[in-house]
């Protein structure tokens, strides 16, 4: 019995971290969730010592988006009505993520030290963003 009860214990466990399933809606909401972390590495970048933390950020995003990349493959494409459902309900959160990394790199494109210090610390990061970005989430962005 006392076996069982651990057994049982660590199987709610497991489930309770990881989840009962995965879901799509779950995937682009952890996909949306990297990238406004990332934007928010981006808000920190000043100069070449705050560009290389930033960089060293987004590259442990990119590893997380990864990941999520590889869920939303197991996962296949939703159907047109789940698409849609989860289109419409994350539409705001969609457009804010992007607005505001779009705005963030244009700010990080106006520093004066952008070409001379910050700009090549910040490359690998955002290269790795680039590389990392959502081949099977692309219907989020439809």
């Amino acid at each position: 019995m006392r076996r069982f009860l651990s057994a049982l214990c660590l199987v709610i466990a497991v489930l309770l971290i990881t989840g009962c399933g995965d879901s799509h809606k779950s995937v682009a909401n952890d996909f949306i969730a990297q990238m406004e972390k990332a934007t928010e590495a981006l808000e920190t970048v000043e100069d070449a010592k705050s560009a290389e933390k930033a960089s060293d950020k987004l590259t442990a995003i990119a590893d997380r988006i990864d990941e999520i990349n590889n869920r939303a493959d197991e996962l296949g494409t939703p159907s047109r009505t789940d698409k849609r459902a989860i289109q419409d309900e994350l539409e705001g959160r969609i457009k804010d993520m992007q607005d505001d990394f779009e705005e963030q790199m244009s700010r990080i494109l106006k520093l004066d030290d952008y070409y001379e210090d910050i700009r090549e610390p910040l490359e690998e990061g955002l290269a790795d963003i680039v590389d990392a970005e959502p081949k099977d989430l692309e219907w989020i962005f439809d």
